[in-house]
């Protein structure tokens, strides 16, 4: 089960989720980094932070390495902020970076095509949802219990608008 836990310290604000798999075999796309030899411990970790950024850290490595220790696993960085354009458009800038040692070109190019598809993917699925939403959606939407992230985020963003607009 996911650990959620609000943040709000040195000038940020927003939700953190982080979820540990342990001992799972690594994913083909690990493997295209490095071999694994054993299962490998996963985590993700995500920060979504006023008022539209995600930063994520994620990786794995195997399972007799320590948590501290990194240098057998694949980690990896990740940036998305969204910027409003118009009422009904939006800028989505991102990015994933890697360790500098990983030299190979193909990681690079591997890791952007892989990421584009990514964000092709949820820009198709965004692009639909948005398509069938009313005006009135919020208020009729059912939150399921893996949206406790979700949900604590937008309350806690409603609120520091509204304090914003109180002039708090």
């Amino acid at each position: 089960k996911p650990l959620v836990e609000a943040v709000n310290s040195n000038g940020q604000r927003g939700v953190k989720v982080s979820r540990f798999i342990p001992n799972v075999p690594a994913p083909v796309y690990y493997t295209r980094f490095r071999s694994f030899d054993s299962n490998i411990d996963r985590w993700f970790i995500y920060d979504f932070l006023f008022p539209s950024t995600l930063l994520m850290n994620s990786g794995g490595r195997p399972i007799a390495d320590s948590p501290d220790d990194n240098s057998r696993a694949v980690v990896n960085h990740s940036c998305q902020t969204l910027t409003p354009e118009t009422e009904t458009s939006t800028h989505y800038f991102f990015q994933q970076s890697h360790r500098s040692s990983l030299k190979d070109d193909s990681v690079k190019h591997n890791m952007y095509n892989t990421l584009l598809e990514a964000f092709n993917e949820d820009r198709d699925m965004i692009t639909a949802q948005f398509n069938n939403l009313s005006e009135d959606a919020f208020d009729n939407m059912l939150p399921l219990h893996f949206d406790a992230a979700l949900v604590r985020f937008r309350k806690m963003l409603k609120e520091a608008v509204d304090a914003e607009r109180q002039g708090v």
